[in-house]
């Protein structure tokens, strides 16, 4: 994939590939045509094929997802200057879509955290937290936080809530730094909305602005 052994890098992943970028793409693309095939989605851009998925083949595609995956988040962490690529290439977005998508179809299993797993590496970049912030409504619906809340609350909670909440505070510190001095506090949904005057990014800013003037007209 992207002229490197996937089974050989994820040995030793110290190993730098020819050409690390090439390889990231490569991997985020296959990455994604996996994770689509489990919904039954055959290409790259959506659609459905109309074809169902035996168990052996959910087993086998796993499998791969999980390695593809692994790959990715290894890259990521040996390359840090390549983690921006993955916003840049509007994988942020796939991912969280894929979050919701997998939860409505109750694949809850490696596909869901595979997307979780892209999530928590890729919080580790400004760039791309400024990615999650945009994704969903002003109050967060359809959005990351609301993807993982709803992924966690199950009945029994799922399994790898831990990581999941694991992801959201990295998130979180990521994007506001420390709360409590920030002046940060819950909004009435998945949002926030101003104590005083805080340095955050300017994207949730907007969204915080957008939540205080709903609630100051809630007409409207």
């Amino acid at each position: 994939i992207g002229g490197t052994y996937m089974r050989l890098f994820l040995k030793d992943p110290s190993f730098k590939p020819r050409d690390p970028s090439w390889f990231l793409e490569s991997l985020l693309l296959r990455w994604m045509q996996e994770l689509n095939a489990f919904t039954g989605d055959r290409t790259n851009n959506g659609g459905n094929s109309g074809e169902s998925i035996g168990d052996e083949l959910i087993s086998s595609q796993g499998d791969i997802v999980e390695q593809l995956t692994s790959a990715v988040v290894c890259l990521c962490k040996t390359q840090d200057n390549l983690c921006s690529k993955i916003s840049q290439w509007g994988y942020i977005e796939k991912a969280i879509a894929f979050v919701h998508r997998a939860v409505a179809l109750k694949l809850v299993g490696s596909p869901l955290m595979s997307a979780i797993r892209l999530l928590h590496v890729a919080a580790s970049d400004k760039e791309n937290i400024e990615a999650m912030a945009i994704v969903g409504d002003a109050y967060g619906k359809g959005g990351l936080v609301d993807g993982i809340l709803i992924a966690i609350n199950g009945d029994p909670l799922h399994k790898d809530t831990g990581f999941m909440i694991e992801t959201l505070e990295k998130i979180f510190v990521a994007a506001l730094g420390d709360a409590d001095k920030a002046g940060i506090v819950p909004g009435n949904g998945n949002g926030f909305e101003h104590r005083d005057t805080y340095s955050a990014s300017p994207i949730l800013e907007k969204k915080a602005s957008v939540l205080e003037a709903d609630q100051t007209n809630p007409s409207q």
